[in-house]
């Protein structure tokens, strides 16, 4: 069973939606996370993360960022909205008992409007990026 305690203090979701189980970093530009992904996964058919599973792992390392910064300035974590997903691009699709790291790189803020890279690794292989706009509700 994972230990998800820490990563529930990031991110607003919670279990059967949870899709990062670990945060690694976060330094001024870049956020890691990790996911182990599970066959019993509610984004897994036959053994394969779908993409709907990838794009919500990304959403939720983009979350962890975000709320692992504002838990550092003591304040509470906002609920983000995914105002757009851009560039869209799944190279591959992890299986499971595969250990995915997770890069959200910060581009720019505007207007209450975050935006970052997103991109999946597994095996040091890239298997998917896209472009995120993020809607915070304060």
């Amino acid at each position: 069973m994972k230990d998800l305690s820490k990563i529930f203090q990031l991110i607003p979701q919670r279990l059967p939606m949870v899709m990062v189980d670990e945060h690694i970093s976060t330094d001024e530009k870049k956020t890691y996370t990790k996911f182990l992904v599970l066959s019993d996964s509610m984004f897994c058919e036959d053994g394969v993360l779908s993409e709907a599973g990838i794009l919500e792992n990304m959403a939720q390392s983009a979350a962890a960022r975000l709320g692992f910064s504002y838990k550092m300035k003591g304040g509470t974590p906002p609920i983000g909205i995914i105002a757009s997903l851009q560039e869209v691009k799944i190279n591959n699709y992890p299986i499971a008992g595969d250990e995915l790291i997770t890069e959200i790189t910060f581009t720019d803020e505007i207007m209450g409007i975050t935006l970052v890279d997103c991109k999946v690794f597994c095996n040091n292989n890239e298997y998917a990026f896209c472009k995120m706009k993020i809607l915070l509700r304060e």
